[in-house]
């Protein structure tokens, strides 16, 4: 019996900065954790794979000669890269890089079109395949870090 009050009153806390602290840590299991945005969205890698798909987008279009392809090309290899450096998923910012950057500029390459109105769809199907081709340079940049990392 002696020991069994000797564990008790070991487990209780002595004072009462330690009560409080051992309630919100019961309680602590019942609250509703939010996730944090930057588990989300991050804002810093956003802009990196903005400005990355970016100079991607204008270095593409001007080596390769296959005109629009050559920058989609460009920005492919960007996100690719950015794959093999990026610690987590960030396939939504990402995405939204390489959708702002290849729908900007089809709008902004085709004015004339865009004048007449045929400028919104084409930039809404080049945003589109920025978009697709961005996480799809992501995600094979990404498995490659993973099998080079990989243990046997």
């Amino acid at each position: 019996m002696a020991e069994r009050t000797d564990e008790l009153t070991r487990t209780r806390p002595t004072s009462a900065s330690q009560q409080e602290e051992s309630d919100t840590s019961r309680l602590s299991r019942f609250r509703p954790r939010a996730p944090r945005l930057t588990r989300l969205f991050d804002p810093k890698f956003f802009l990196l794979a903005l400005v990355g798909t970016l100079v991607g987008l204008f270095v593409g279009g001007a080596v390769l000669p296959f005109g629009p392809l050559g920058s989609l090309a460009g920005l492919t290899v960007v996100a690719f890269v950015l794959g093999l450096l990026a610690d987590g998923r960030r396939y939504l910012e990402i995405g939204a890089a390489g959708a702002l950057v290849s729908g900007v500029s089809a709008l902004l390459g085709n004015l004339l079109l865009t004048a007449v109105g045929l400028g919104v769809p084409l930039a809404v199907f080049s945003a589109g395949a920025g978009f697709g081709l961005a996480i799809a340079g992501f995600y094979v940049g990404r498995d490659l870090k993973d099998g080079f990392t990989r243990e046997l």
